[in-house]
């Protein structure tokens, strides 16, 4: 039998430029709300954040990678194009265990869908992108672009995504292990909408530092 072949490496994009970073507001209060949810639309807030505000954006892609990989979305086409349009930064991240024993293993998405638009592919060996003792890469690229609002999409919105939003323990209930901290004890705004999330309805709309759009 012949070698199977191994599959060509997904090229990497250059990284946008880092701007200059004028002096920055913080994102408004909405004290009027309840909770988080912001009646309006998320591209036009990203932007007003990017243009107005001052704020520098990064969209993050959370396990929507690997071998079941869905096509995108109408709507997180529509994000992933704006985030095109103003020059951010987007990271994609899948699932993969392996890179607990080697922090070199190899990449296993086998279809592009999503990483068209990812500038890095970045491995995690369990539910949280931001334990740095497994993926400090991430932790550093969002250091080097300064970034100060993730726009998170992606699939299990209540898992993965939730983790790399709020954060929240790696481990099963009946060993739930360390708490790994996520984007807003890290000082990160995050934006979002159920429209680019999949996997369920997100559970964490009243998370301090999180903002939830009704529609993109």
């Amino acid at each position: 039998m012949g070698r199977t072949k191994p599959l060509p490496p997904i090229p990497r994009k250059p990284l946008p430029p880092i701007p200059k970073k004028p002096g920055k507001k913080p994102l408004p209060p909405l004290p009027s709300l309840p909770s988080s949810l912001v009646v309006g639309g998320l591209i036009e807030e990203m932007q007003r954040q990017t243009h107005e505000v001052g704020n520098r954006l990064a969209v993050l892609i959370v396990d929507e990678a690997g071998g079941d990989v869905h096509p995108e979305t109408p709507a997180q086409l529509q994000v992933l194009q704006a985030a095109q349009n103003l020059s951010l930064p987007i990271f994609a991240v899948e699932i993969n265990q392996e890179v607990q024993y080697d922090p070199l293993a190899r990449r296993i998405t086998t279809k592009p869908a999503f990483l068209r638009y990812a500038h890095r592919v970045l491995n995690k060996p369990h539910i949280n992108i931001f334990d740095d003792n497994t993926q400090p890469n991430f932790s550093y690229l969002l250091q080097v672009y300064q970034v100060d609002v993730l726009v998170l999409m992606g699939y299990h919105a209540n898992q993965c995504v939730k983790h790399a939003a709020i954060g929240g323990h790696v481990g099963p209930p009946q060993n739930p292990g360390a708490f790994i901290n996520g984007a807003v004890q890290r000082g990160f705004y995050v934006m979002t909408s159920d429209r680019i999330l999949r996997g369920g309805a997100a559970n964490w709309k009243n998370s301090n530092g999180v903002w939830f759009y009704t529609h993109v």
